[in-house]
């Protein structure tokens, strides 16, 4: 008897509730709770090392298409742990697992950065040059200024009001010096290798 397969995809850019919303609308018959459980039990990604915190999930589980076994098709736990897998696959093919030592971050800071120009960078040419804009300003210590991260603290994706730019969380990178606490979606491949090869320039 030939298995079934059904091919799930996750595309660049979603967080990870977006990316519940869609595996649940992709794979009914994944349980929501069973699914939220898994997230949180799933495997962590050895290219991070020991310095980070481990219970933060956003950005970790690997944008790409999937291919899901009939068998397999109430597993969740099975198809986050190979999504880590993957993001760990692109980790060691990209570098981020060993940063060059002159941009002065961490993997899991390079997996932050991934996810500020994959929310900021409309086209691919642009990557590079966000990258090198937002080591530009740690360097200079002054704030990143993404609204990005400011969507992200509301959970929302709107137009952002005079009040939205003002509201006081960490992951607001127009008050906050520095990079917000963890991704703030899951970046693809070539946001990352932008975050660890930023184009040479002052912007």
């Amino acid at each position: 008897i030939i298995e079934e397969r059904f091919f799930v995809t996750i595309p660049e850019g979603l967080t990870l509730k977006e990316m519940q919303t869609s595996l649940i609308a992709q794979l009914p018959s994944f349980d929501v709770q069973e699914l939220s459980d898994a997230i949180f039990s799933s495997e962590t990604p050895v290219s991070f090392g020991e310095d980070w915190i481990a219970y933060i999930r956003e950005g970790i589980f690997f944008p790409e298409t999937y291919d899901v076994e009939e068998n397999a098709m109430k597993d969740e736990q099975s198809l986050l742990n190979r999504m880590v897998v993957q993001f760990d696959l692109v980790a060691r093919e990209t570098g981020l697992a060993n940063p060059p030592p002159e941009l002065g971050v961490s993997p899991y800071e390079v997996l932050i950065i991934a996810s500020l120009i994959e929310e900021e960078a409309q086209l691919d040419e642009d990557r590079a040059k966000i990258s090198r804009v937002i080591y530009n300003r740690l360097e200079l210590g002054i704030p990143l200024g993404i609204d990005a991260t400011i969507v992200f603290a509301l959970e929302g994706d709107r137009e952002l009001s005079q009040s939205d730019l003002e509201v006081d969380s960490v992951y607001n990178t127009r008050i906050y010096t520095g990079l917000p606490p963890s991704p703030i979606s899951a970046p693809g491949k070539s946001s990352i290798e932008a975050a660890l090869n930023p184009k040479i320039g002052d912007w």
